[in-house]
């Protein structure tokens, strides 16, 4: 029979225990991303999960960001020149355009300005510089005008007076008729950055009928946009 002295039992003990701290070593270092300290491995999984969070809040800023851009760009104010309307006042034909807002906000600190002017059979000068006019035995413009515009809603500029005798020479293709001007404004996203819309359009008499039995003409205008679309946009 096997005799067990003393020395050798301590010695076996001894084996047993280290095999089992090197278990309990291997365990750690799975756990806690193969550091053996606890309190280190709670740390580095705190960091990652702090990256986590970081990165979930720069998507969703992100995402309510784009939102908040499509929300401007369908909501805001955007005024531009939307029709003529025409008649006749004793010897004037009485021309007024109107400016409409599309936008679901109001535009703020509208001003704009509207001129007639008659060239010759050519039309526009090259490289014309469409100034704000005033009176003359030429031509006639409005005053400039500031107000606020509703959202859709329209407004009409300035009343410009025409003499009659001035749409016959256009018709007879001795002198040709232009009206241009614009509009500047402010929306409720932009308040320092103002927003401008320009027109050119040109009056040509179609019709220039006899005198009717109140003494008054009548005539028939188209208004074509200037040639080449000058002085035609939104900035």
């Amino acid at each position: 029979m096997r005799e067990w002295t003393k020395e050798k039992y301590e010695a076996k003990e001894a084996e047993r225990r280290k095999k089992i701290e090197s278990r309990i070593k291997g365990r750690s270092r799975c756990l806690y991303l193969g550091q053996t300290d606890a309190i280190a491995g709670f740390t580095a999984w705190l960091a990652i999960f702090t990256g986590v969070l970081v990165f979930i809040a720069v998507l969703q800023w992100n995402e309510t960001h784009s939102s908040g851009n499509d929300f401007e760009s369908v909501q805001k104010a955007f005024v531009y020149r939307a029709s003529f309307e025409s008649g006749i006042m004793g010897d004037f034909q009485i021309v007024t355009a109107f400016w409409k807002n599309s936008g679901s906000t109001p535009a703020m600190r509208v001003s704009r300005w509207i001129n007639w002017k008659a060239f010759g059979g050519k039309g526009l000068p090259d490289n014309y510089t469409f100034p704000d006019l005033e009176k003359d035995e030429n031509y006639s413009s409005s005053s400039p005008e500031r107000t606020v515009m509703g959202p859709g809603q329209t407004t009409g500029s300035a009343v410009m007076r025409i003499p009659l005798q001035t749409f016959k020479l256009a018709r007879e293709g001795k002198i040709r008729i232009f009206v241009w001007g614009w509009t500047e404004y402010f929306d409720v996203f932009e308040d320092r950055k103002v927003h401008r819309t320009e027109f050119c359009n040109e009056l040509t008499a179609t019709q220039i009928g006899p005198v009717n039995a109140d003494g008054k003409a009548q005539t028939a205008i188209s208004f074509p946009e200037c040639e080449g679309g000058v002085h035609n946009g939104a900035y």
